[in-house]
């Protein structure tokens, strides 16, 4: 049995610390700017998405990608692998299974603040107002 080739890159940690580094950029944007929040959130989401993606090449190649962050003890690393389980189909769906995340959060940050077009009701509208739950209007 092959050895599996093991490559050295800083990819898993960049997949890892991306989200985080989003969360920090939203805290920093606070509430009053949405617009702010908002592009930090899918900066965030994008780079996930696109590191993972520049892995799944050599993943499926056969390599194992590896970053190693610390040597705790001699033969005990602490590191971030990434390898295929299985060379088939489920390795594909595993890959996109953990890239689907950060695709939507992309793809849902996009939709929501596209501009709504005028032509369309706003659903508040279509309901009459709320008077209570079980009081009526007097006239």
């Amino acid at each position: 049995m092959n050895d599996p080739v093991i490559v050295e890159d800083i990819r898993p940690l960049i997949a890892l610390l991306a989200p985080w580094a989003g969360i920090i950029g939203i805290i920093w944007a606070g509430e009053k700017r949405a617009n702010l929040r908002e592009m930090f959130t899918f900066i965030a989401a994008s780079v996930q998405a696109a590191v993972v993606l520049s892995l799944v090449p050599i993943i499926l190649s056969g390599a194992v990608v590896e970053f190693h962050i610390w040597q705790i003890f001699s033969h005990v690393p602490m590191l971030l692998r990434v390898m295929v389980l299985v060379y088939s189909l489920p390795v594909l769906l595993l890959c996109f299974g953990l890239l689907r995340p950060s695709m939507l959060w992309a793809t849902c940050e996009v939709c929501m603040n596209m501009p709504k077009p005028d032509f369309i009701p706003s659903l508040p509208s279509l309901y009459p107002p709320r008077w209570g739950l079980l009081s009526r209007p007097t006239f």
